[in-house]
């Protein structure tokens, strides 16, 4: 007979978050005490603001949240609403000063910093040309910036200070046009807000950074998609080949990255596909006290480098007749400080007709326990080999407080059953298109139910 452990979640709350307009979620961080920090944009007029000192929703226009909800989930400590923002990526750093990376009226792109009560902005730093994904800080209020560009203002000493050449085309239909393909970048920005380096990172084809962390070190660690065959990669790579790329009309898919800039952004200190003969793509990466790093995100390929031993071992669900794109199964990855690979697992199933999942948000707790959403809330044991707790989480987007609790955010529709618990901040729906929710949940009530 083989032992199953069966583990579910118990949420302490769950409530909506949201006002009479479209209402989305980007981000979310927890602080130690367990308030959950939310992140994103709201076109509702009556979206719940406790302050209008930074401004406040109007109608005809969106705003950028900040909302800080209280340990039980009862009320906001504080939330704001900055007009005319989109809120593209969220950090905070230990000493509870925030930063957003938003888009602007004009597509302009900025990186805010607000003190630690939301009540004003300490600094504004332009960042021009480039489209930021994901933002990191470390204990010293020094941020970094991923996403993609094809304009990067790369400085001198920079690993990769110039666009790697390459012809991707835009438009649609027969109006597509002959334009450099995109990199990956990063940037480091001082306390002050003041540039530190920014640098690209890519190859001839399409490269698109999604997400970043930060090790003890100061080195960042990023994960995302290339379509480039000369993808820079590091003798020790875990994969140095490119697997090949999938195109559906203009979309074009490769395979997942990961890799890792010493703080001065000059020396590229690992770098390595992640992928099989499907696409492939990174959406999450987290670093753990030890320096472990692990990487999570979607996979069509079923010979997706996975580890003997592995929660999952086989790809579950439908291929041949599977559209390319950013589903299918997720996949949890992780590796040691240097590279090489801890552990590496598929994560979820595709019933047949369906088109899948992938490992959207992912965090780590100190027990170097990896907490992946991907329809539900995985918590895997630090070998990869089984499950701590799977449960179904309302929200994409998770954080750790270190603790095996799990919060998260997300958003959700009108179609959605009431989620809210009794004693929850927003009771009902808000109206709209859609709204934030946001849930946190006890590890400790897990339970394991034995089966055949």
């Amino acid at each position: 007979m083989v032992l199953i452990l069966l583990l579910f979640l118990a949420a302490n709350y769950a409530t909506y978050l949201g006002g009479n307009g479209p209402d989305v979620a980007t981000s979310v961080a927890v602080d130690y005490a367990g308030a959950i920090y939310v992140a994103g944009t709201s076109s509702s007029t009556n979206f719940p603001v406790t302050s209008t000192t930074l401004g406040g929703p109007a109608i005809g226009h969106h705003c950028g949240f900040i909302a800080k909800m209280r340990p039980d989930g009862s009320s906001p400590e504080f939330s704001v609403c900055i007009p005319d923002l989109i809120v593209n990526a969220f950090a905070m750093d230990p000493g509870g000063a925030m930063y957003i990376a938003v888009t602007n009226l004009d597509y302009s792109q900025s990186v805010l910093k607000l003190d630690r009560n939301a009540q004003s902005i300490l600094y504004t730093t332009a960042f021009q040309n480039s489209q930021i994904n994901a933002i990191a800080a470390d204990p010293y209020g020094v941020i970094y910036l991923t996403g993609t560009s094809i304009s990067l203002i790369a400085t001198t000493a920079a690993y990769q200070p110039q666009l790697a050449p390459g012809t991707c085309h835009a438009g649609a239909g027969v109006q597509l046009i002959p334009v450099p393909c995109s990199d990956a970048f990063v940037a480091k920005l001082a306390p002050q807000g003041t540039l530190v380096y920014a640098t690209y990172l890519g190859g001839s084809g399409p490269d698109n950074a999604t997400a970043i962390a930060i090790d003890a070190f100061g080195d960042a660690w990023v994960t995302g998609t290339t379509v480039s065959s000369d993808f820079p990669t590091t003798a020790s790579a875990l994969q140095n080949q490119f697997h090949g790329e999938i195109d559906l009309g203009p979309l074009r898919y490769g395979d997942a990255f990961v890799f890792e800039l010493d703080p001065t952004g000059s020396t590229l200190l690992y770098s390595s596909y992640l992928g099989g003969d499907a696409p492939d793509g990174g959406n999450a990466i987290a670093v753990d006290g030890v320096g472990s790093v692990y990487v999570a995100g979607f996979t069509q390929s079923t010979n997706f480098p996975v580890s003997a031993g592995a929660l999952q071992t086989a790809y579950v669900g439908n291929t041949g007749n599977l559209a390319p794109g950013p589903y299918g199964n997720g996949f949890v990855t992780k590796l040691d400080a240097s590279g090489k690979l801890i552990y590496s697992t598929f994560l979820g199933t595709m019933p047949t007709g369906a088109a899948g999942q992938s490992v959207a948000s992912l965090a780590v707790n100190a027990q170097h326990q990896a907490i992946a959403v991907a329809g539900s809330a995985y918590i895997l044991k630090a070998n990869g080999t089984s499950l701590i707790c799977n449960a179904p989480s309302y929200g994409t987007l998770v954080a750790s407080d270190g603790t095996e609790s799990v919060y998260s955010t997300g958003t959700t529709r009108l179609y959605s059953p009431s989620i809210a618990t009794p004693a929850a901040f927003q009771q009902t729906y808000g109206g709209g298109d859609s709204d934030v929710v946001v849930q946190a949940s006890d590890a400790s009530l897990c339970f394991q139910a034995p089966t055949k």
